[in-house]
């Protein structure tokens, strides 16, 4: 699909400023989302429970980024997402296990 299409299919819908605008990037909230809704389940795969990360990564390593975060002295959001993500696709793929 085109954007001059998708501009056509939203102009009763959208501001003139909006559909005439460049186009922008979109980033996920992560750092906020670790330090709040995904904290406990975070902690707990990072930290906690981990079953892949200790195969290729030093737990006092991922530690300290986590305990960095948390404090606010460094944002180290997008790398403590990719741990996250590896983690559970460890845990769903490599080693059979259910992940909540």
């Amino acid at each position: 699909m085109s954007k001059a299409l998708l501009r056509e299919a939203f102009v009763d819908l959208l501001p003139p400023e909006i559909l005439r605008g460049p186009k922008r990037g979109f980033s996920a909230p992560v750092a906020l989302w670790l330090r709040g809704p995904l904290k406990a389940y975070a902690e707990d795969l990072l930290l906690r429970s981990p079953r892949g990360l200790p195969e290729f990564f030093r737990p006092e390593a991922v530690r300290a980024l986590w305990e960095a975060h948390q404090s606010g002295r460094e944002n180290h959001a997008m790398r403590l997402w990719a741990l996250l993500v590896f983690e559970v696709w460890f845990q769903t793929w490599m080693d059979g296990g259910d992940v909540a």
